[in-house]
């Protein structure tokens, strides 16, 4: 199966961000997330948010049809 890209630079740099943050505090600095359940949710939404930003497909953006990359066709 072939995915069209959907996420712009700012959508995917954000993303970059947003998951090095949730890693960081989900699973190597547990000081501000005590409970060990609410760490990992908060660890595993952080590496999906880098996989969506990796493969620059997002797959809710995909269900309602929006797209924030600019391709000049």
């Amino acid at each position: 199966m072939h995915f069209q890209r959907n996420l712009g630079p700012l959508d995917r740099t954000l993303r970059f961000g947003f998951s090095a943050i949730f890693i960081y505090f989900g699973f190597i600095n547990r000081s501000l997330i005590t409970d060990p359940f609410a760490g990992i949710l908060l660890g595993a939404s952080g590496v999906m948010l880098f996989i969506i930003a990796a493969i620059g497909w997002c797959p809710f953006y995909h269900l309602i049809d929006f797209n924030t990359l600019n391709e000049k066709s």
